[in-house]
């Protein structure tokens, strides 16, 4: 908390119903990026991209010109995409965490990266002790662990829905209608 700005927050922002965040993984590809500005302006929407950061080493001023735009922001989603379950040692645990962090923060004019998408929806206690450390949340999906569902509502560990390219929009709004009435 000490290391970063933390905005104020109440369970939901305005005291609404519910929440719901549109976050893309491995938003690495300039051209989802363009595409999603171009949709997201003619709809009003604002997305994360949750960046793999040495994924987008080459690419920072051309990611540069389409978060300009303002409709999306750089959420991480590690270094190398490490399963979290599978690191062993200290050095790796930084790199994926704190590191992540603050490369996309240090190559990103104006972002603040608060946000982080844990790599195959697991984590362990070591990874949300370095997590804990720069961001203010950590995006989990309900196949991974940790996730606290519900009225043990935490902002802290998100609870997510992952939906592939092509899903019906109906299966989504379901989802959504799901999280209202959960209180999720």
């Amino acid at each position: 908390k000490n290391q970063i700005d933390m905005p104020e927050l109440s369970k939901y922002y305005h005291n609404y119903q519910a929440a719901i965040s549109m976050t893309f993984d491995d938003g690495d590809d300039t051209g989802t990026g363009r595409n999603l500005n171009e949709i997201f302006a003619k709809y009003g929407f604002h997305g994360t991209l949750m960046f793999t950061a040495n994924n987008v080493k080459g690419t920072v001023d051309e990611w540069q010109d389409i978060l300009d735009k303002g409709y999306l922001d750089v959420g991480c989603h590690g270094y190398y995409h490490v399963d979290p379950r599978e690191i062993t040692d200290e050095a790796t645990l930084k790199k994926e965490t704190i590191e992540a962090v603050q490369f996309l923060r240090e190559n990103f004019e104006g972002q603040r990266v608060l946000t982080f998408a844990t790599p195959m929806a697991f984590t362990t206690d070591a990874y949300e002790a370095e997590l804990k450390k720069v961001v203010i949340s950590n995006r989990l999906e309900a196949v991974g662990n940790k996730v606290v569902p519900g009225s043990d509502y935490n902002i802290y560990r998100v609870q997510a829905h992952s939906f592939k390219e092509g899903i019906a929009p109906f299966v989504i709004n379901s989802k959504a209608d799901e999280a209202v009435t959960k209180g999720e």
